[in-house]
């Protein structure tokens, strides 16, 4: 339908759609083609080279992307510091009543204006700690951060210049909180998962185009993946849609695909993060996947030129109020983004205060959800954008749990542990005849009430062989309530018939042992309970399980369960998670008691002796002819 033949509510309608996309990142998106895949129709250079078109409707992660982007730059992302420059959490338990209003009268609103945004910040079931979430700082702003706010927003459109209401606890809190704005952001998702499409291409074209003289500069592993990104970028500035929003477009006299501006002023430039990037300032820094594979990221000495690189020559490109924009996949534990989240982190979502000194907002999402704070609401076990892979989709990304656990769920195992050392883990296949089982556990004792605040209950079973090596057979790792891990326990009882099942005395001991042994009549399955007693910290009750792991006695299945016991041992005492290493550390404590007065048999050199009587093989080999002299040797004996 041409312009002609639009009816006037038609035209009004258009005119505001297209004042929304300037205005609004995610109303860009929907309005704008997005280009994808490169084709040849209609161009004669490969530096004219035209972009297929995607049509692809925005999934939730897109939505919460794009607007956590829209909300930095618009300066809505914020958090609160204490007098002392350390940053404090927002919460009524801390502030008592809410000292300021909402904005009022037209005036924006989180859930309004960032509505995944404000769903993300609800998902925050367990925020950390230290620091404020994005809704709660900005209904609680200082009037001095607030007017600013104000300002730049009403710059750019977005909310009006209502002031807010005024409460009489103001001065006391603005004595002690101040206001902060986070100008970073970091991007954590799987490959696939169109996050660079987004966040490299979408959003610094709309920035571009509403703000004139805006440098943008994005660097990546190669020059190849940033040219390209770039070619993107350029193809979208190019369509009369772009025009029709900004009133700007691709500047003529520019055309590299690597380095080119528009007409408004606001320049591109594109540059491998090791080909160097100086000589330029920007706005606006993105980096995107620094880590080109996983022999990269296994190099100690490429980490280190990619970080350097990225301190002295990205960083050192930024203006003053620049904002700066980290998207990637977890190839290895001491890549860029580890090195800059701080130690013992987990895979948490929100505003991090980071090892680099700064506050970073993170969104982190796994390909498959694993922690009750999802950032995008989802149970445990549910697949990102499932209207786009599919159910069978992921089973064969699944093959290398190392693959999978840092590139599709973000949560790359260290090498080197501070506890337990990379060199002591050892794997099987088979676990060997003769052996004895145990189940050791750690349950997390807590009613039906109280489950959603509960730690997650391990429950483990061992193979223990004559020789003392242990092996880990299977594991049950859940949140559960004690009837449900009780049940689960005695299947295993059932099925393995083990010598002993072992936890921990005191508390757990007193909450589970009547309900023990009334399975134990209800399923008419018997089995020994031993408590061992835990009089110190975890560290020093680990200690028995470090020795045997370092002597080399413990095997790991080469599985799942084998990678998550590793992961979680590697990441000890500094990790969250830590049940596995109690359930494990109370079979050794235990076995330590057993073997004081019956020490397992020491492992006999068997490649000489055959049965079980000591029958030497040498015995049994046919006589051996004697060595045939040489003829200088029969030469010489005749000589004498």
């Amino acid at each position: 339908m041409t312009n002609q033949q639009l009816t006037r509510a038609q035209a009004a309608e258009l005119l505001l759609f297209r004042k929304n996309a300037q205005l609004c990142l995610t109303s860009f998106a929907r309005y704008v083609p997005i280009p994808s895949v490169p084709t040849n129709e209609g161009y004669q250079n490969e530096s004219d080279k035209a972009l297929q078109i995607i049509e692809t409707p925005l999934a939730s992660h897109h939505l919460l992307i794009l607007e956590t982007l829209q909300a930095m730059v618009y300066g809505h992302l914020m958090y609160l510091t204490d007098s002392k420059g350390n940053c404090r959490a927002n919460t009524q338990d801390e502030l008592g009543e809410t000292p300021y209003a909402p904005l009022i009268d037209g005036g924006w609103s989180m859930k309004r204006e960032y509505p995944h945004l404000y769903k993300f910040q609800q998902n925050l079931s367990k925020p950390n700690s230290s620091l404020a979430t994005p809704d709660q700082s900005n209904q609680q702003l200082a009037d001095a951060d607030l007017k600013s706010v104000t300002k730049n927003a009403k710059n750019s459109g977005d909310i009006s210049t209502k002031t807010a209401k005024k409460v009489t606890s103001q001065a006391e809190l603005q004595k002690t909180y101040k206001n902060q704005v986070c100008k970073r952001v970091m991007l954590m998702l799987p490959p696939g998962s169109a996050k660079s499409t987004y966040a490299s291409v979408v959003f610094p074209s709309w920035d571009m185009g509403r703000v004139p003289n805006n440098e943008i500069i994005l660097t990546g592993y190669g020059d190849t993946i940033v040219k390209k990104h770039g070619k993107r970028t350029r193809q979208l500035c190019k369509q009369g849609a772009y025009h029709e929003i900004f009133s700007t477009s691709l500047d003529p006299n520019t055309r590299a695909a690597d380095e080119w501006q528009l007409t408004n002023r606001s320049s591109y430039k594109s540059s491998g993060i090791l080909s160097g990037i100086t000589g330029f300032r920007c706005d606006g820094l993105i980096w995107d996947d620094l880590t080109k594979g996983r022999k990269e990221a296994d190099s100690l000495t490429i980490r280190n030129d990619t970080y350097n690189a990225y301190i002295d020559d990205a960083r050192t490109r930024k203006k003053p109020n620049a904002w700066e924009v980290g998207i990637g996949t977890r190839w290895h534990e001491d890549e860029i983004m580890g090195r800059i989240l701080p130690d013992g982190y987990a895979g948490e979502s929100g505003f991090i205060e980071c090892r680099d000194g700064n506050v970073w907002f993170v969104v982190c999402i796994p390909a498959q959800a694993e922690r009750d704070d999802d950032p995008l609401g989802r149970e445990k076990g549910e697949y990102i954008w499932k209207e786009w892979f599919g159910e069978g989709f992921w089973a064969d990304k699944k093959v290398n749990p190392r693959s999978w656990a840092s590139l599709y769920q973000q949560r790359p195992a260290p090498e080197e542990g501070i506890y337990f050392k990379g060199e002591w883990f050892r794997t099987y296949t088979v676990v060997p005849d003769n052996v004895n089982y145990y189940i050791s556990y750690d349950p997390a004792v807590t009613g039906e009430e109280e489950e959603n605040d509960a730690d997650d209950t391990c429950i483990q079973v061992w193979a223990v062989d004559q020789h003392g090596k242990l092996y880990l057979v299977d594991e049950w790792v859940h949140k559960a309530t004690m009837d449900i891990w009780i049940d689960k326990l005695f299947d295993w009882v059932l099925l393995y018939k083990p010598l002993e099942l072992i936890s921990e005395s005191g508390v757990i001991r007193r909450a589970s042992e009547p309900y023990l042994k009334r399975a134990m009549r209800d399923r008419k399955s018997f089995v020994v309970c031993e408590w061992m007693a835990r009089n110190a910290d975890k560290s020093a009750m680990a200690r028995p399980l470090q020795a045997m792991m370092s002597a080399g006695m413990i095997y790991l299945p080469t599985t799942s369960v084998g990678d998550d016991t590793k992961d979680e041992f590697l990441r000890f005492p500094a990790g969250k998670a830590d049940h596995r290493v109690d359930a494990s550390a109370n079979l050794c404590l235990r076995l330590e008691q057993i073997w004081e007065t019956a020490p397992p048999d020491a492992k006999q050199e068997t490649s000489a002796i055959i049965g079980g009587e000591g029958i030497k093989i040498s015995s049994l080999m046919p006589e051996r002819h004697p060595k045939r002299k040489s003829r200088w040797s029969q030469a010489k004996t005749r000589r004498h």
